[in-house]
Parts: structure tokens; sequence; C-alpha cells
């Protein structure tokens, strides 16, 4: 019930903080972006410099890569994580409140990087929440305390929250309006194909060897 409320309190929270997008409340054009609310946006769409595209199409690309570590690791977390609960003597109870904190991280990740920018194109944020989930799948490998695991799945939490948001921001904000969709298709898609290879890989890696293996599988996955 704790996160329950946690979550319902949290997506108050995004209610207030995102304002009514035109495009789903009026049939007219879209007014321009203001500079003072946003001006990442706005300085996006005048800059057309060839450096300046580089860089947006660079990070687009970075997030589809990362995107598919992270989906990795989520699979492992809802596909296999179950029977290593079971097996280190996890209840369906404690499961339960794990997996809620897990999904109350990544919406507060969300609203964190919607109300803030220091993490636009920015490398070393990236690099710095691949090693913050590489410390959680440690800890689900190395731990068999309810405690510890926890925590490491609000590690996983920040790196799988900032990949989804940060792969639609930079896909929105490099495409013009005739390719959005396609960039954000090519976004999903790599979170599906990171989901299922998680799956496929990770449960032939866990019987082939043992329930820990696959999350120092993982590892090697978001190092590479």
């Amino acid at each position: 019930y704790v996160c329950i409320g946690f979550c319902l309190i949290a997506l108050l929270l995004l209610y207030k903080v995102v304002p009514s997008h035109p495009v789903l409340s009026s049939d007219k054009e879209a007014p321009a972006p203001s500079a003072a609310l946003h001006p990442q946006i706005v300085s996006a769409e005048i800059s057309h410099e060839p450096q300046d595209v580089m860089r947006k199409n660079l990070f687009v690309k970075l997030s589809w890569v990362a995107n598919i570590g992270g989906a990795f690791v989520s699979s492992l977390i809802l596909y296999l994580f179950p029977k290593m609960a079971v097996e280190i003597g996890i209840s369906s109870e404690q499961h339960a409140v794990i997996l809620g904190i897990m999904r109350a991280a990544v919406i507060s990740v969300y609203l964190i990087m919607h109300s803030t920018s220091f993490w636009h194109y920015r490398f070393p944020v990236l690099l710095s929440l691949q090693a913050v989930a590489i410390t959680g799948l440690v800890f689900l490998y190395s731990s068999q305390n309810v405690f510890v695991i926890m925590f490491g799945f609000i590690c996983i939490a920040c790196l799988t929250g900032h990949n989804y948001f940060a792969g639609m921001f930079y896909g929105n904000a490099t495409s013009s309006n005739e390719n959005t969709g396609k960039l954000n298709g090519y976004h999903e898609g790599t979170i599906g194909l990171g989901v299922g290879l998680g799956a496929l890989v990770g449960g032939i890696v866990g019987a082939y060897y043992s329930l820990y293996a696959p999350y120092l599988f993982a590892v090697m996955v978001i190092f590479a």
C-alpha cells in the first residue's frame, strides 16, 4: 500500500508539472516553444551547424544502444528474478514490494529528468548511470539480503528510467515532424530487442550455469 500510494503521488505530481500539449488540446497549429521555458529545444530547432547536428545524431544512436542494455537487464528482473526469489527465500509479498519500489524509482527519474536539463547531451551522465546499474547487478549477483537486493533494483531503475526518457527526448529534439514517428519506432524497437534478448539469453545462461549467472552476464552486456 505504501508503494501504491507513492506511485499515485508521483503521478499526481507529474500531472501538475507536465503542461498540456497544444497538439492534444487544440486543432490549431502548435505555437513555437518559449525560449524562456524550453531553451534547449529552441536552440536545437534554430541551430543548423554541422557539429550540432552530428552531436544530436550521436546521442540518438547512443540512446538506442543504451536502450538495449537497459531493457536486457529489465527483462532479467521481470522474467528470471522470480525463480531466484523463490530459491533464496524471498516471499511473494516482499517480491511485490521490491518491484513496486523499483517502479516508483523509475517514475521519480522521469520527474527529475522532466524538471531539469543538466543531463541534456551529457555523456558523463550516461556513463555514470551505467556504472550505477552495474553496481546494482553486482548486488543481485552477490547478495541474498532483501534490502541489498532492493537497493540493487533501485540502481537498475535509475538506468532504465533515464534510458527511456532520454531516448524519447533525443529522438523528438533531433527529428522533423515527418521523422518523429520513425525515430520513436526505432526507440521502442530497441527496447523490444533488449527485452527479448534478455529473456532468451539470460534464460539460457541461467539454465546452463546458475540463477546468478545472468546478472553477471548483464554486466558484460552493459559494458559492451
